[in-house]
């Protein structure tokens, strides 16, 4: 399916750019816009210290930016996997994309499925608190990260499927995603995290402006990283095919 979603990328890699050119572009001014506001806000918040007008501001500043950078990766995000499972006619023809209904729904089930793996990790966060001086730090360590990936991993399906308009609530996206729990894994939180990890360590090691070169291609790997997950939903939703993703394929 890695092979299958790369293949994918480069075939459409030129509606892929035209859907997603100018969030790409933008998020990179945002990028540059919130490392200025970010260099005016003092390092640490003194009590004692009066509120300074100009922190206040850039604080203001800095969620308006946030907000914007959401509407953009959403944008972005919807664009991909559009682009995947429908084709270049899944997006329209010109470069500016409208931001609607189907980005904001999207972020929703973003925010839902963020929640629920939280919601799914309180138990084990309890579990392990308890029993933080038992000496087995490591195996502890594991409980704590397999649901926080786990559960959310299983219901990421529903983002691809709002993408496409197709209705997917939380339960149907676990029932899908079945007997393919650790594989969602590999593709919703290991592949972003091998791709990317790497050019990370290299731009924290470079120059700016240099650095947004690196920036433009991670968000090439984040087209790769949504059409794995794409083509996760498109294997899973097929009312004919087999409930299991093979091996070979992921």
């Amino acid at each position: 399916m890695l092979a299958a979603a790369l293949a994918l990328v480069i075939e459409r890699r030129m509606a892929l750019l035209r859907a997603t050119a100018l969030p790409i572009a933008a998020l990179v001014l945002v990028g540059i816009a919130m490392q200025s506001v970010q260099s005016a806000l003092p390092a640490e918040l003194d009590p004692n210290v009066p509120p300074d007008p100009a922190a206040a501001r850039a604080s203001s500043q800095l969620l308006l930016l946030m907000l914007v950078q959401l509407a953009l990766v959403a944008k972005l995000a919807v664009a991909t996997h559009r682009v995947i499972y429908l084709g270049p006619g899944g997006v329209s023809s010109g470069v500016l994309q409208p931001w609607g209904r189907r980005e904001l729904r999207y972020i929703a089930k973003a925010f839902v499925v963020g929640i629920v793996g939280m919601a799914a990790a309180v138990p084990y966060l309890i579990v392990t608190s308890g029993a933080a001086g038992a000496g087995s730090g490591a195996v502890l360590g594991l409980i704590v990260v397999a649901p926080l990936l786990y559960v959310p991993s299983r219901i990421a399906l529903i983002l691809p499927a709002a993408a496409v308009d197709h209705p997917l609530d939380i339960g149907g996206a676990w029932v899908m995603s079945g007997g393919n729990g650790w594989r969602m894994v590999i593709i919703v939180f290991a592949v972003p995290f091998v791709v990317t990890l790497p050019l990370a360590w290299i731009a924290a090691r470079i120059a700016y402006p240099f650095s947004l070169l690196l920036d433009v291609l991670a968000f090439a790997c984040t087209w790769f990283s949504l059409a794995a997950l794409t083509l996760a939903y498109s294997e899973l939703a097929r009312p004919a095919s087999p409930r299991g993703m093979s091996t070979a394929e992921t």
